[in-house]
């Protein structure tokens, strides 16, 4: 087997954070396999089927299930993959996940399983397999570990990360470590179908702009007409990175400038200049400049 590719430290590190949710072990550890049977397995019962874990795989078999994946990908073996028995269905969950990091998108994860729990032992080959199977705990409190297939489906589901609109994310709101609550932002999308430009409105200027005034949007030899369609303060707009763009730009107020339809905006996320004219003849003549001399 070659040596397991290397993985970009984010996405190594997502994949460490979805093992240890899926296995109930972000915040206790996992049942000692060392110790004796009986001990085991009551902590096993605990740690695994008591609890909000989607997979009862240690933590090694799910380092070795990842290198198996990276392996089979690395060296375009083709063919899907699969687990037959997968309870909650966490490990085929993280099978999803692998093949998201890879880019994967040709293979597809097959979840084999009854739904109805563990089938019946041959009380002639596995007499104390039956017994257990039989038993009152079994059969009444852990039902045969049966998860049936609307349970499965749900979880699959609750690991989806949806956005409000399909995009491209421009600013990382959160640091590598850094501690959020629930509801904080930690990305911004920017929607590839509502280009806008945020101006900067210095702090010396000789007139006020204001929401109606047209401008034009300067962008490499491109002159842009847009109009000023919302005038915003910095901190509503950066709020979670306030202090960096105060002492970027030293602005407290942004106005927003948006463009007709007909009109191509500048990329995303780029940078641009904008250009705003104490008279309306002079913001018309310099629009005809720009029609005449090609430069729009």
């Amino acid at each position: 087997m070659s040596s397991e590719p290397a993985l970009p430290e984010v996405a190594d590190l997502y994949l460490n954070l979805l093992k240890r949710t899926l296995t109930n072990t972000i915040f206790t550890t996992e049942p000692d396999t060392e110790a004796d049977t009986l001990r085991y397995v009551g902590a096993a019962i605990t740690h695994y089927q008591q609890s909000s874990a989607v997979s009862m795989l240690p933590l090694a078999r799910m380092d070795n299930l990842q290198m198996c994946i990276l392996d089979v990908v690395e060296r375009a073996i083709p063919g899907d993959l699969i687990e037959t028995g997968v309870w909650r269905g966490g490990a085929t969950i993280f099978m999803r996940a692998v093949l998201k990091i890879l880019n994967v998108t040709d293979r597809v994860v097959w979840v084999a399983d009854s739904f109805e729990g563990l089938p019946e032992p041959d009380a002639e080959k596995f007499p104390l397999e039956a017994k257990a199977f039989k038993s009152a705990a079994m059969t009444k409190h852990y039902k045969h570990l049966a998860v049936g297939l609307e349970e499965v489906e749900r979880n699959f589901a609750g690991g989806r990360i949806l956005a409000p609109v399909s995009g491209i994310v421009s600013t990382n709101l959160a640091t590598l470590g850094q501690s959020l609550v629930a509801g904080t932002p930690i990305a911004e999308i920017l929607d590839p179908t509502d280009i806008y430009v945020d101006w900067h409105i210095p702090n010396a200027r000789l007139i006020e702009p204001e929401v109606g005034n047209e401008v034009l949007v300067v962008f490499g030899n491109r002159r842009i007409p847009g109009t000023i369609a919302q005038i915003l303060p910095v901190s509503e707009v950066y709020a979670a990175n306030q202090q960096l763009f105060a002492r970027d730009r030293p602005a407290t107020q942004i106005a927003r400038i948006r463009f007709g339809s007909a009109v191509v905006p500048p990329p995303l996320n780029s940078t641009v200049y904008v250009q705003m004219f104490y008279a309306d003849v002079t913001y018309r003549l310099a629009t005809a400049l720009v029609r005449l001399l090609g430069l729009q």
